[in-house]
């Protein structure tokens, strides 16, 4: 979606490029980092300088060649936390004083300091807010229970979340194979109904095998999130 269209192109100015850049980024983040290189590249063929913020680890907006981005872009990794209430603060505080047109890609993740650093960056122009087509997942919980494991996996869910389609995935457990191999033990699939945020399933494996588990893992979404360890 696009919000505050600026309808007079000649004061766009420069482009800040934010990322959220949490642990719900990691499953989209080569299209990310391929939508940041288009985004770069086309600033470079209209001139505009470009500044580039991960939410998440933040530093100071700087607008500069978008050239000198590029080579940095191997190094902009998704993190293992939400962006911080404080670091946003401290975010909108450093803005220019200038115009300048926003490309936001957001994780679709709730957190404190959200709306008003959209409402600043609103004050300066466009902001344009790319979401991923699928709620990020987590396992929340793993409890073993008279033979029997329960997993329960948690998607996010914001806006409309009434209307949020049912969805499906898988989630692995991972561990030795008798020969000492890693490899994965069992497989389980989880649905979540539409408008639910969360899903718990029932994995029955013998004694034996529940030994050699070492974590549980959802197969569609790699994350920090989407693994859990076994003590």
């Amino acid at each position: 979606p696009i919000l505050n269209p600026n309808t007079n192109d000649d004061v766009e100015g420069d482009l800040l490029i934010v990322v959220d850049g949490s642990w719900a980024a990691a499953p989209n983040w080569p299209e990310q980092i391929d939508m940041i290189e288009a985004e770069l590249e086309q600033a470079r063929r209209d001139g505009r300088a470009v500044a580039l913020v991960n939410l998440s680890a933040p530093e100071p907006v700087r607008f500069q060649d978008p050239r000198l981005w590029v080579s940095g872009l191997a190094g902009l990794m998704p993190q293992a936390w939400q962006p911080k209430a404080g670091d946003i603060n401290d975010l909108i505080s450093g803005l220019p004083d200038s115009k300048f047109q926003t490309l936001w890609m957001s994780d679709d993740l709730a957190y404190e300091g959200r709306e008003p650093l959209l409402h600043a960056l609103q004050d300066h122009g466009t902001v344009r807010v790319v979401q991923p087509d699928q709620s990020a997942l987590a396992i929340a919980s793993v409890a073993f229970d008279n033979g029997v494991v329960q997993v329960t996996v948690r998607r996010a869910l914001h806006d409309n979340a009434t209307h949020a389609p049912a969805q499906g995935t898988v989630v692995e457990a991972h561990g030795l194979d008798p020969s000492g191999a890693k490899s994965v033990l069992a497989r389980v699939p989880v649905t979540f109904s539409a408008g639910s945020d969360g899903a718990t399933v029932d994995l029955v494996v013998p004694a034996e095998l529940r030994a050699r588990i070492t974590h549980f893992e959802i197969a569609t979404q790699p994350s920090a999130a989407a693994i859990h360890l076994i003590d």
